[in-house]
């Protein structure tokens, strides 16, 4: 957790002096849910195993088309075998929680919108969007076993609790009021990690594990000078 809260502040010291001189930036938090796919996690996505998440939102908009987001989020992914399909898994009995924590760098690319402004007159727009980045990502996870069939098996013998993640996925931003806007996304988190929830040998190590996180973000839009591009 120390570690994640000095990355975050060691970035946005980085990037808030060019971010005073950009023509457009803003700021914000995000709320939604999250879920994941791993080992014990059946079908492509359980839903009665989204938890909520949320995180902040730091844009910087150097072009209309184009935007780099920093964000960090967290939330808490579960698994258990009771909710799959396969008899055989129900009977394994094995069940997770973690809290995971993610920083991340976005590109944004914007594509064309609804409703612009012009002549210097704001006018509300809706724009779809594009993301894709790179995460760094903690999680805590803490497996359990029926001890009656499994004798301590976690943690397993190369558990990580760090790993980086590839965010992709997309959404639509409404411009709403001058300087406020509000966005729903979705997203894939892919990892080179199969220790997302703590469970690799134990289960299935031939697959790494990934989580989505989906959500609405609003945040306050601060003109910085310059040609705004939210200002078309």
């Amino acid at each position: 957790m120390k570690l994640t809260k000095t990355i975050l502040f060691a970035a946005f010291c980085f990037i808030l002096p060019f971010v005073s001189h950009a023509q457009s930036y803003e700021v914000g938090f995000l709320g939604g849910g999250i879920n994941y796919q791993g080992d014990l996690a059946d079908g492509v996505i359980v839903l009665k195993e989204t938890q909520p998440a949320y995180g902040l939102v730091l844009r910087y908009s150097p072009l209309s088309f184009i935007s780099v987001r920093l964000g960090y989020v967290q939330g808490r992914i579960v698994g258990d075998d009771l909710n799959s399909s396969n008899a055989d898994i129900r009977k394994r009995g094995f069940k997770i929680a973690s809290n995971i924590r993610e920083l991340s760098v976005l590109t944004e690319w914007h594509l064309p919108s609804y409703g612009k402004s012009t002549m210097g007159i704001f006018k509300p727009s809706v724009t779809p969007f594009l993301f894709a980045g790179v995460g760094f990502a903690s999680g805590d996870g803490k497996p359990q076993a029926p001890a009656d069939r499994y004798p301590d098996p976690f943690p397993e013998f190369n558990a990580t609790s760090n790993f980086i993640s590839i965010p992709f996925g997309g959404g639509i931003k409404f411009h709403f009021a001058e300087n406020f806007a509000t966005s729903i996304e979705w997203g894939m988190r892919a990892t080179f990690s199969d220790y997302v929830d703590g469970v690799s040998t134990n289960a299935n190590p031939l697959k790494n594990d990934y989580y989505m996180l989906g959500g609405i973000t609003f945040t306050y839009v601060i003109d910085g000078g310059g040609d705004n591009p939210f200002r078309r």
